[in-house]
C-alpha cells in the first residue's frame, strides 16, 4: 500500500480504502482528547527549598492529612533549627531558622512537594490548561521549574497570574531571569 492511497477518499468522514471506518476532521474532534498546546511558560522558583515556610508547611502537611503527632514531631524538630555564621574565624551567636527545608534530608524533597503542590493544584482549577482525555497536562513540576502547557494565550496569562498569586500565598518568588515564554507555530 501506497501512502498516497491511503489518504485518498471520496468525501470528507469517509475512508475509500477502508469503507466501515469513519474518519474525522481534527476540528471537530473535541479538544480535551489530545493534547494541544499552542503556548508554554517555564518558571524557576528562586530559593524554592530555602524560602518554605515553616508554619505553612506545618498547616499544608495537615491538610494533606498528615497526622498530627507526626506534623508535631516535625514542628518540634524545625523549632530546634538554629545556625551561626562563621566568618573571618568569628562565630556569630546562633540564631533560629525559620524558613526553609533541611538540606541533605531524605524527607526534604518529599516535603516541599507537598508543600508546592497547592501550585498544580490552583493551575489545575483554573481549567484553561492543556487537557488530553480529561486528564490535565497544563503543568509538569520538577523540583524548582515549573512548565506551563496551555492552547491560548488568555490561558497563559490566567496560569502565570495564578502561579504569582498562589506564589505569594506561600511566600515564593520566581526568578524573573530564569523564566519564559514560547508560542508554538503562527
Amino acid at each position: 500500500m501506497e501512502l498516497s492511497e491511503s489518504r485518498k477518499s471520496d468525501n470528507f468522514g469517509k475512508s475509500s480504502k477502508f469503507p466501515g471506518i469513519p474518519t474525522r476532521n481534527f476540528n471537530e474532534i473535541d479538544s480535551r482528547e489530545f493534547l494541544v498546546a499552542r503556548n508554554a511558560a517555564t518558571l524557576d522558583v528562586k530559593k524554592a527549598f530555602d524560602s518554605v515556610n515553616h508554619f505553612k508547611m506545618f498547616s499544608t502537611l495537615l491538610d494533606a492529612g498528615i497526622p498530627l503527632p507526626v506534623v508535631d514531631v516535625m514542628c518540634n524538630w524545625y523549632s530546634k533549627l538554629f545556625v551561626a555564621v562563621c566568618w573571618n574565624s568569628c562565630l556569630s551567636l546562633p540564631f533560629l531558622v525559620s524558613s526553609g527545608v533541611r538540606q541533605g534530608s531524605s524527607l526534604s524533597p518529599a516535603l516541599f512537594n507537598l508543600y508546592i503542590n497547592i501550585i498544580i493544584v490552583s493551575l489545575k482549577s483554573c481549567d484553561c490548561g492543556c487537557y488530553m482525555r480529561d486528564r490535565f497536562f497544563g503543568c509538569f513540576m520538577y523540583a524548582d521549574n515549573i512548565i506551563i502547557l496551555v492552547p491560548s494565550l488568555s490561558g497563559l496569562q490566567s496560569m502565570l497570574d495564578t502561579c504569582t498569586t498562589v506564589g505569594k500565598e506561600i511566600r515564593m518568588e520566581f526568578n524573573n531571569s530564569k523564566c519564559y515564554c514560547i508560542v508554538f507555530g503562527k
